[in-house]
């Protein structure tokens, strides 16, 4: 057996775990604010030569192995869907809603809010929103949110979303039920003039056609890289069989 079935053996990982991916994707093409993940393939060499007395030295590439890495997210917009929904807003450009988790703030792009019980402002996470002044207490039950970030109940305002930017928005790594965090330990920007889209919220920005097209031509690699294995094992039985003959 040489090398070749290893290598396949990296293509076929690689692509399984792109496949996940994939699969995440299109599970959440309906999830507001969701973004869609994204992999790059890494080819890496095994660098040895066989020495005199048997042992692997530094040396001249081996076999190319290839592996799935993370690239990341696309952070590119999703569609604005309009909903009607008197707490539902969307943020036009870059930005996004602050979220008191219990494990510190957290950010989001959905903008699908409600109330809870204890009659506070909450994410789709079902955590407190924060606002300018912390997390927005409500009521009654004639509220809405306007363009302007204000939350107005009974015609007072009541509070108003605090949104922030990232100088770097490419560091943010997801946390789960839509949720960043800053990877690289940088804080946010307040944005002073929040611009939101009222009675409306981000779409994902999957686009199913196209994950479904990717699914078919990795579900083939796949499979290919399996043959190769199974062609690789084929032969390494033929040679067994005629050395002990």
């Amino acid at each position: 057996m040489g090398s070749t079935i290893y290598i396949a053996a990296s293509g076929a990982e690689a692509r399984l775990r792109q496949l996940e991916l994939v699969a995440n994707n299109l599970a959440n093409a309906n999830t507001d604010g969701f973004k869609a993940d994204r992999s790059t393939f890494q080819t890496f060499f095994e660098s040895a030569l066989v020495g005199q007395d048997g042992g692997t030295t530094e040396g001249a590439a081996g076999g190319v192995y290839v592996a799935a890495s993370d690239a990341g997210f696309d952070h590119s917009a999703g569609p604005i869907r309009r909903t009607g929904g008197a707490l539902d807003v969307a943020i036009e450009g870059d930005g996004f809603f602050v979220i008191e988790t219990g494990r510190g703030e957290h950010y989001s792009r959905s903008g699908s809010f409600a109330v809870n019980k204890e009659g506070q402002l909450v994410g789709a996470s079902g955590d407190p929103v924060l606002g300018t002044n912390g997390p927005i207490e409500l009521t009654g039950s004639d509220a809405r949110i306007l363009g302007n970030g204000d939350v107005m109940e009974n015609d007072f305002v009541v509070g108003t979303l605090r949104v922030v930017e990232f100088e770097n928005k490419y560091s943010l790594i997801k946390q789960g039920d839509g949720l960043f965090t800053s990877g690289d330990g940088a804080g946010p920007d307040d944005v002073e003039q929040v611009a939101l889209i009222e009675r409306s919220v981000e779409a994902s920005n999957v686009q199913p056609t196209a994950e479904l097209a990717n699914l078919v031509i990795l579900q083939r690699a796949f499979e290919a890289s399996l043959q190769a294995m199974q062609r690789d094992d084929e032969a390494t039985q033929r040679l067994i069989q005629e050395i002990s003959q």
